[in-house]
């Protein structure tokens, strides 16, 4: 998730200054960035392959990874 927001700095504020689907656009981002999945493919993966337990860790790292961004481009 980090290399994605590195990777896409514009598209990182673009995303990360609003307040709402932020989760989404840094899990996608960094789907496309590592592997080079779509939108629609990373959606069924968070769907269908994840458990509920990755969902939540993916959750945390975003969080955490948000808050840094924010504390940097205050």
């Amino acid at each position: 998730m980090a290399e994605a927001i590195e990777r896409y700095p514009i598209s990182a504020e673009q995303h990360l200054s609003k307040p709402n689907g932020r989760r989404p656009w840094v899990g996608q981002a960094a789907c496309c960035a590592r592997l080079g999945a779509t939108e629609e493919e990373t959606r069924i993966a968070w769907n269908f392959y994840m458990t509920t337990d990755e969902q939540d860790g993916a959750n945390a790292i975003a969080d955490e990874l948000i808050a840094a961004w924010e504390t940097a481009n205050a």
